[in-house]
């Protein structure tokens, strides 16, 4: 927005403008790259920890530096999605669950 009302007040944007806001541009985006990456993983090992599929042991050899061998597909945990999600005594209806 606020380019616009820049260009439409001054007509015309200098080159030197432009190259700035390219070169702010992409650092920015390099910076999302890395945060979008930090939270997927930090998400990841929530989710596998909430599922109770997380190996602790092996997450801190990894995070070590150690070279581990990867899970044989037979060996990989059912997740706990077959569970009964907890679901409180006194928990009041939602809105949608009475309609």
């Amino acid at each position: 927005m606020a380019l616009t009302a820049t260009l439409a007040t001054i007509g015309t944007i200098p080159a030197a403008g432009i190259m700035l806001i390219f070169g702010i541009d992409k650092f920015m985006s390099e910076c999302r790259a890395l945060v979008n990456f930090t939270g997927n993983a930090v998400a990841t090992l929530f989710i596998a920890w909430w599922d109770r599929t997380l190996d602790a042991d092996r997450v801190r050899r990894v995070f070590a530096g150690e070279v581990v061998e990867p899970i044989p597909v037979s060996e990989v945990p059912a997740p706990a999605a077959a569970v009964e999600p907890f679901q409180p005594a006194d928990r009041r209806p939602a809105y949608s669950e009475s309609i």
